[in-house]
């Protein structure tokens, strides 16, 4: 993985995020992934580029991983 596994990845992220929007708390990895998501979604909804669903795929699929390593994958 050229970016560390998702968890770790996105976390660093929600750690940044969190500060610059004054949080004290980090965003959770899942929910950086999932916002993600929506970023991709919204250009799609703007202009169609085969690029924004194919990282749509993978931002949800960075989802499911963060979930199957913490053992929440059925919920």
């Amino acid at each position: 993985m050229a970016y560390d596994h998702p968890e770790g990845n996105f976390g660093r992220l929600g750690k940044v995020w969190a500060v610059i929007l004054g949080h004290e708390d980090p965003i959770q990895p899942e929910t950086v992934a999932l916002m993600m998501a929506a970023h991709k979604l919204v250009r799609e909804a703007y202009h169609h580029q085969r690029d924004n669903l194919v990282d749509l795929a993978g931002y949800t699929r960075c989802v499911e991983k963060i979930m199957e390593r913490r053992g929440d994958a059925s919920k």
